[in-house]
């Protein structure tokens, strides 16, 4: 659960910005120096600001040292203050280099992991790891106990509604019907799933999983829809929604004919042979849109 890389990404540059206000290293220094035991993190942030690399991991190796020899106590004092660094001067979630590796590993997932054994009924730890290091789904995991044990906590409430599953916010619609934003996203969350059995339509004439559920997804997200009540995301969210239906009743029409044309050929014969205008613009567009791909 804790230590798990969180996916790969582009290869770093060890070119730095040298501008004090836009680099997130030094808020880490500034903040870190307040404190003596944690001058050589400090000086690691420092060095690792200016591009010396080998000589800020020389630091934090040393700090390292230094750390497994503070008590518990002054090691949660530690995460803690770095999560609030972390929340006063960055988006949250978001890698910094300062996150080391070896940081991660040998100071704060183990003092993360021993406070949630040492106090399982203490939210603080499941929010700090929820919020600030987290492997994927086990962000949620995370939260979701945070907010069971503390659900009068704004701060998990809304990183819950924000990033949460549609079973929490199913459950959480169930007790706060009138909340916006869950309702909003939890449509939001069906209808990506219905982009992705569907994304491989053109590409392979392939549907991910069963039309007929998705079709009785569709249903439950018309009901989610009679509860919305800002025009702008309505019409917006009815509009996607009715592309996703009418995508769906094509496939089942196209694995009806038993045609041996692929799907992509079927949608051109259908609706653009004989200078016939397409019956739904929008959904034609949407076969050729990468829906796990985030539009700006």
């Amino acid at each position: 659960m804790f230590g798990q890389k969180q996916g790969k990404g582009k290869k770093m540059s060890h070119e730095v910005n040298s501008d004090p206000q836009l680099n997130p290293l030094n808020n880490f220094k500034h903040e870190l120096n307040k404190y003596p035991d944690y001058l050589l993190l400090s000086q690691y942030a420092e060095l690792k600001g200016k591009g010396l690399r080998k000589q800020s991991f020389e630091a934090l190796d040393k700090f390292i040292l230094l750390a497994k020899k503070f008590t518990e106590t002054k090691k949660r004092h530690l995460v803690r203050l770095i999560c609030k660094i972390k929340k006063n001067y960055l988006i949250r979630g978001s890698s910094t280099e300062f996150d080391s590796y070896l940081l991660l590993e040998k100071v704060i997932f183990p003092t993360l992991k021993k406070w949630i054994e040492d106090e399982p009924l203490n939210p603080e730890p499941l929010k700090l790891a929820g919020l600030f290091y987290w492997g994927n789904d086990d962000r949620q995991v995370f939260l979701e106990k945070a907010f069971a044990l503390n659900p009068e906590d704004d701060e998990i409430r809304d990183e819950l509604i924000s990033c949460g599953n549609p079973s929490f916010l199913e459950n959480f619609l169930t007790l706060n019907p009138k909340n916006y934003e869950a309702r909003k996203n939890l449509i939001s969350r069906y209808i990506n799933w219905i982009n992705f059995s569907t994304h491989h339509l053109i590409s392979d004439s392939a549907y991910i999983g069963d039309p007929n559920d998705d079709l009785k997804l569709c249903f439950a997200i018309e009901q989610h829809l009679k509860n919305l009540q800002d025009g702008d995301d309505k019409t917006r969210l009815s509009g996607e929604l009715n592309e996703c239906r009418d995508l769906i009743e094509d496939y089942k029409k196209y694995r009806k004919s038993k045609t041996r044309n692929s799907f992509e050929e079927w949608i051109h014969l259908k609706y653009f042979s004989h200078s016939k205008k397409p019956l739904y613009k929008k959904t034609i567009a949407l076969y050729y849109k990468d829906p796990r791909k985030k539009s700006d």
